[in-house]
């Protein structure tokens, strides 16, 4: 199973940005890559820090650079 495709829930999947990435939204960025899930999805993995940038929390508007790593706890979320 490729693990950046099809992601399993509570394994952190770690990616680096690349060139045609820098300074897009993370969250523009994370809906992008991972097309089965919904931005709002991700928003809400951010604000529970779930999605770290460069090992550290960030915003879902945060520019992405190239080179930044960033690490994705995928979870199932309450609705």
């Amino acid at each position: 199973m490729n693990e950046i495709n099809n992601p399993r829930y509570n394994h952190p999947v770690y990616v680096t940005i690349a060139d045609a990435f820098d300074k897009q939204r993370l969250d523009v960025f994370l809906s992008i890559t991972y097309p089965n899930y919904s931005r709002s999805y991700f928003k809400k993995l951010i604000k529970s820090s779930d999605i770290l940038l460069n090992g550290k929390p960030a915003d879902a508007g945060k520019r992405l650079k190239t080179g930044d790593s960033v690490s994705i706890l995928f979870k199932e979320l309450n609705v």
